[in-house]
């Protein structure tokens, strides 16, 4: 606060009086840390104590922001509603798929992935954006911009991300798209394998006098095998790769939901153990799957 009040001061045209009897210039940002601030002049404390004030004047007015553009993660999110209704506060009209006029008091709002907004904002693509951590920090961090306004404090505990969903029907789901994904390479290699039979084999077990169950038994199967359990490996290693993301999904548990976790807490290393992890277990998984469906010798 005390480098906003330098500017403030700054801005007025000379530097601040140094006569003792002159009234104190308060400047704030709209953020909690100015709530003594303001109740205090509003309650009257500063003349209470002797001490004159001038009324607080509010810093980083969003009247800057007419004819800028603003990023925001997607239009049904809670930081769509919450800027506008800021935005709407400060005089400004939010406008969406039109050219923002800063005469008349327009922001053009602009629904952009989060990882594009901190490179828009250095670009001078958009004016700012409003999104969760860790990019908001980022832009600090980075000195590409600085936090103005938490929505907590517009809008106190707001709703945020809110999905009901049945347990049991997300599960069936999960199980439904796993399957989806796995039979297809079981069914298409099995085919391979009756497609590329020796017709031979078969006129032989024909000529022995065998019947269809006996050469299903002792002419197909056995030699489709080979076929349908590559397909089985294949299936395997599909869906160990459709439930990762799957887990990234409205879950708060998993492999999936921990490299996300990792990712937006910019635990990079704890991201790397977790792909690590998952390339150890599919690997086990193929190994495991290899010695079940080897062809064991009959004694």
């Amino acid at each position: 606060m005390g480098r906003a009040g330098a500017a403030y001061t700054a801005s007025q045209g000379g530097s601040a009086s140094t006569d003792p009897s002159a009234p104190v210039r308060v400047g704030y940002l709209p953020i909690t840390n100015a709530t003594p601030l303001l109740i205090g002049h509003a309650n009257g404390y500063y003349e209470e104590a002797g001490v004159p004030v001038q009324a607080p004047v509010l810093f980083r007015s969003w009247s800057s922001l007419a004819g800028e553009s603003i990023a925001i993660p997607a239009w049904w999110s809670v930081h769509n509603v919450v800027v506008q209704q800021m935005l709407r506060g400060a005089g400004l009209t939010p406008i969406m798929r039109r050219t923002p006029s800063a005469d008349e008091g327009t922001v053009q709002l602009l629904s952009m992935a989060p990882s594009d907004m901190l490179p828009a904002l250095n670009n001078g693509v958009i004016g700012g954006y409003t999104v969760v951590d860790p990019f908001n920090a980022a832009a600090a961090a980075q000195s590409v911009g600085g936090i103005q306004r938490f929505l907590g404090d517009a809008w106190r505990d707001h709703v945020c991300c809110v999905v009901l969903q049945d347990a049991a029907t997300s599960l069936w789901r999960l199980l439904c798209g796993l399957a989806i994904a796995a039979v297809w390479p079981v069914a298409l290699n099995t085919a391979s394998g009756v497609a590329a039979l020796d017709p031979l084999h078969v006129r032989v077990a024909r000529t022995l006098r065998a019947t269809r169950p006996e050469i299903l038994r002792a002419v197909v199967l056995p030699s489709i095998r080979p076929f349908t359990m590559t397909g089985v490996r294949l299936a395997l290693g599909i869906a160990w790769v459709v439930i990762l993301p799957a887990e990234m999904l409205g879950v708060s548990s998993g492999l999936g939901y921990e490299i996300l976790n990792a990712r937006d807490r910019l635990a990079y290393d704890e991201m790397l153990v977790v792909i690590l992890l998952i390339g150890l277990i599919g690997i086990a998984l193929d190994a495991l799957a290899q010695w079940l469906l080897r062809e064991r010798s009959r004694g």
